[in-house]
């Protein structure tokens, strides 16, 4: 009896075979990967939580935690913020599970690559398919933040309405701009491991100088450019879309930005299929 790591790389030598016939156009090398990447990211997800008491619990602490610790040292006077329009509690929740996401998105390129480097140096088959099965693993976060999210508004009596409609377009926003950074990221990250030291440190400090955890403040002196952080008033907006804010920006704005997320996806989509084959030569060298 086979094992589920021969499994896979059966199937990943049977996609390159099939890769390398007759029919080799972009849909049958995206079908291909799709069907390749559906089973690594599946099988991901089963041996990351196989061997765990809690499993898919952990998919819902981290953001979980995080708040805990603000919601507590707010509550103790520890740190005085400003008022957020709505309970801080869910102010914080909202906050960090989206940081959460975007964090997790922007790793998961890096994470795909890395962990099947073995694979991609040895067997042909279509490189997307490592992309997709990080996408997979990707869903898992996010539906653990719906479900965050929406049991916290559940909680502070705002029930969810189609309103929330706007708001899960930015969960799934931020995901998809994490992973177009990600792909940015990617050739470098695999030819210099710094990035991939550095990256957790620089992303911690970015989440204080996001409104994550705390309404965006106007910072004076030097700090004033702070004040033009890109991510800020994307966040400042999710969160406003996802809890009904009153002062949730024009749908036309998330519409807006998700196109341009789209379009800088496609661009590091590109990249990729571009630097891979450098990048396989250099990791088998």
């Amino acid at each position: 009896q086979m094992s589920e790591g021969n499994l896979i790389e059966q199937r990943y030598t049977s996609a390159g075979k099939k890769m390398s016939g007759k029919d080799g156009s972009f849909v049958h090398r995206f079908r291909l990967a799709f069907g390749l990447g559906v089973a690594l990211g599946m099988r991901n997800i089963k041996a990351q939580y196989r061997q765990s008491l809690l499993g898919l619990v952990w998919a819902f602490l981290p953001p979980i935690a995080t708040s805990v610790i603000w919601i507590f040292l707010t509550s103790q006077g520890v740190i005085k913020v400003q008022d957020a329009g709505i309970p801080y509690p869910l102010f914080v929740l909202t906050g960090t599970t989206l940081w959460q996401l975007f964090v997790q998105s922007l790793m998961a390129p890096l994470k795909s690559v890395n962990g099947n480097k073995s694979i991609l140096t040895k067997i042909n088959f279509p490189r997307e398919a490592v992309l997709i099965s990080g996408l997979v693993e990707l869903l898992v976060p996010l539906v653990a933040g719906l479900i965050v999210i929406t049991s916290a508004m559940v909680f502070f009596g705002q029930v969810p309405d189609l309103r929330l409609l706007p708001g899960l377009g930015m969960l799934f926003l931020f995901m998809v701009g994490g992973l177009a950074l990600g792909l940015f990221l990617l050739p470098v990250g695999i030819l210099y491991k710094d990035v991939q030291f550095g990256l957790p440190v620089l992303l911690q400090l970015l989440m204080y100088l996001t409104p994550v955890v705390y309404p965006k403040l106007l910072f004076d002196g030097i700090g004033s450019v702070l004040n033009y952080n890109p991510l800020a008033p994307v966040i400042t907006a999710a969160r406003a879309w996802i809890v009904n804010m009153s002062d949730a920006p024009p749908l036309w704005h998330l519409v807006a930005t998700l196109g341009a997320v789209l379009v800088l996806l496609l661009i590091g989509f590109a990249l990729f299929r571009i630097a891979m084959s450098v990048l396989i030569e250099r990791m088998g060298s």
